[in-house]
């Protein structure tokens, strides 16, 4: 509808339509996120986030930004208007996919960008209260972020562990490297 001009001259002002386009963001991304890995699409494309998440999304994602630029608001993740989600960032699972393809044997590729781009996500996440830790461990210990956390956390030296944000998730969850 974008491409064909049939959206209210409006449309990207509206923060109905803004707030409706995030619940489905940070409902349905997560899942072609999964999808995405799952049938190894990054092996042929590339990383999701480069070179596979579709338009609908960074569409929304920044007609989002501009609406609170304008508007000079903060996201509240505890919001009447929020989705119930363990995330407010749909993107958090590209990360956690893309540090799981790093654990398996024989990859070369750049560990400390994508290790650093997880902690930013986890680290602003947590500063704005936009990650549901209790759910997101609690459920499955062999889950992928939980396995992620795990790995990371046994490959990073005692300086890294102590400004790392994963050591928040570690103090509030020491079961997770047990």
């Amino acid at each position: 509808m974008v491409d064909k001009d049939e959206l209210p001259e409006d449309f990207q002002c509206s923060e109905e339509w803004i707030t409706l386009g995030t619940h489905y963001r940070l409902l349905v991304e997560p899942l072609d996120i999964a999808n995405y890995y799952r049938l190894g699409k990054n092996e042929d494309s590339g990383p999701y986030l480069k070179n596979g998440r579709p338009r609908r999304y960074t569409t929304l994602q920044k007609w989002l930004k501009e609406i609170e630029v304008t508007k000079q608001l903060q996201p509240s993740p505890t919001g009447i208007d929020q989705p119930t989600v363990l995330t407010q960032d749909s993107c958090l699972w590209a990360h956690v996919e893309e540090i799981a393809c790093l654990m398996r044997p024989n990859n070369v590729r750049d560990q400390e960008n994508l290790v650093a781009e997880l902690e930013n996500s986890v680290k602003a996440l947590i500063g704005s209260n936009g990650l549901s830790m209790e759910e997101l461990v609690a459920g499955n210990c062999n889950s992928t972020f939980n396995t992620v956390v795990k790995w990371l956390w046994t490959n990073m030296n005692a300086e890294k562990k102590a400004s790392s944000p994963i050591s928040y998730i570690i103090d509030r969850h020491p079961e997770l490297i047990n």
